[in-house]
Formats: C-alpha cells, structure tokens, sequence
C-alpha cells in the first residue's frame, strides 16, 4: 500500500477554506533495521507504516531488498515527525556495520 497526495489538493483545501484530509492527524514515523534471513544483510529505513512496508520488502516490491528475502525486523524506533526519523536514519546508516551498530542490535 502506497500512500500519495497530489500536492495541488492541499493548494485547493487552502485556498476555499476548507481543512486538509491530513489536518489534525498524528503520525509516528519508525525508523527501522531489518535483517535478511538468508544472508548476513541489513537494510535501514524509515515509514509511517511500518505494517504495510515490511510487507512491501517481503513481497519484493522494494527493488534493494528483493533478492534477499525473507526479512525480519531487528531494531525499530518511533520519531514523532518525519524530519527526525529521516536524520535517525542517516546517522544508524552513517554507522553501519561499526560498533554502534552492532549495540543496536542486541
């Protein structure tokens, strides 16, 4: 499952007045590692559902992770916006296969 707005449908609710479809709506982005079961492969990310997007990489329609499934999740972490799941991301990924990495996933 997919989720996408066209950006002008925002522009449309703005400018008549009206509220968004996402006004008042929390979500909580996880940033997330996986492990391939049959390799010793780790692929990092982040999603607003999780749910639907291990169910992506397991069905292979991500194209990084699909000649390696099955997947299984070992470490996840909630972020309360995007932006700062994006940066949690980036920076596990900056270590990768390091120590700090490795702490993260006992």
């Amino acid at each position: 499952m997919v989720w996408s707005r066209p950006a002008r449908t925002f522009i449309v609710y703005f400018k008549e007045g009206g509220i968004p479809p996402t006004a008042g709506k929390t979500y909580m982005y996880e940033v997330y590692i996986i492990k391939s079961l049959i390799r010793e492969r780790y692929y990092i990310g982040y999603s607003h559902e999780f749910e639907a997007r291990i169910v992506a990489h397991n069905a292979g329609n991500v194209r990084s992770t699909k000649g390696y499934r099955p997947w299984q999740l070992v470490h996840k972490e909630m972020f309360a916006d995007k932006i700062s799941a994006r940066k949690r991301e980036l920076e596990i990924k900056s270590y990768k296969s390091g120590e700090a990495f490795k702490k993260l996933l006992k």
